[in-house]
This record gives structure tokens, sequence and C-alpha cells, in this order.
């Protein structure tokens, strides 16, 4: 088998983690620019219990991100299966946005602006988790590539 051949599934599977991880960056924007639209005349009296409630709770989603992927990561490469590393990366993606999502449930419902703060949260995740070749090249190898799964880069 040549060369191109072998690596196709990994640039193939990089290439829809581009994507993917565009689209729930995108995501994120959308409801940071709804937060806009649907700015209401509310008081700054919001119920401030709330708001911290669903950020910590948005706050620990992100950092589950993190374990997750470390978590599917290694078992990926253990087992050299390329579907458990896209899995890994999908998961985190979605974890991060959900702390995007709670943010923005806790300023509708809140009306106060520093719940806005789990965007930043959110959108830091999403930059963090962004899908390298060298993971996936990681998985492909069995886990004797050069490549540190648990580092992070951007």
């Amino acid at each position: 088998m040549n060369e191109g051949a072998k690596r196709m599934p990994a640039e193939a599977r990089r290439r829809g983690l581009l994507i993917i991880w565009s689209a729930h960056l995108l995501s994120i924007a959308l409801f940071f620019s709804m937060t806009y639209v649907v700015r209401q005349g509310l008081d700054k009296s919001g119920n401030h219990t709330m708001a911290w409630a669903l950020g910590a709770t948005g706050f620990m989603t992100f950092l589950a991100s993190f374990l997750a992927r470390r978590k599917l990561l290694a078992r990926a490469t253990a087992e050299r299966r390329l579907d458990l590393g896209t899995t890994a990366y999908i998961v985190a993606f979605v974890l991060c946005e959900m702390t995007a999502i709670l943010g923005f449930a806790a300023y509708i419902i809140t009306g106060l602006s520093y719940a806005l703060h789990s965007f930043i949260i959110a959108v830091g995740g999403m930059l963090l988790h962004f899908p390298t070749s060298a993971a996936l090249d990681e998985i492909e190898a069995g886990g004797t590539a050069n490549a540190n799964l648990n580092q992070t880069t951007l």
C-alpha cells in the first residue's frame, strides 16, 4: 500500500472535523449575536444565583470536554480506531458549545450581562480543541508517532 493511500483516511477525517469545528464555532457566534437581538429591557436585579449556577454548570462542561477528549483519544490510539478519534473531537466540540448554550440561557433567564462570559469560555475551548493532524496520525500509527495527545495546540 502506498503512502498516499494510507494517509487518506486520517486526512479525510481531519477535513470533516474541520468542517464540524467551524460549524460549532459559527453556532456559538450565532448564539452570541442572538443576545443582541433578544436584548430586553431587563433590570439589573436579575437572579444572581441562577446565573452563577448556570455559569458553573457551563464551566463544568468546558472542563469535561478536555477530559472526554483525552480519554477517548487515548482509547482510540490503543485500539487504532480513527472513528473513535473523530468521536472524541465531536464530543469535545459539543461540550464546549453546551457552555455557550448555558450562558445564553442564563442571559435570557436573568438578564445579567456577566452571563455572557460563558461565550468567551466556549470560544476558548473550541480554539483549544482545534483538530490537528498529529492526533489523527498518532491514532493511525497506533501510538508510535511523536505526537503528544495530552498537549493542546492552537
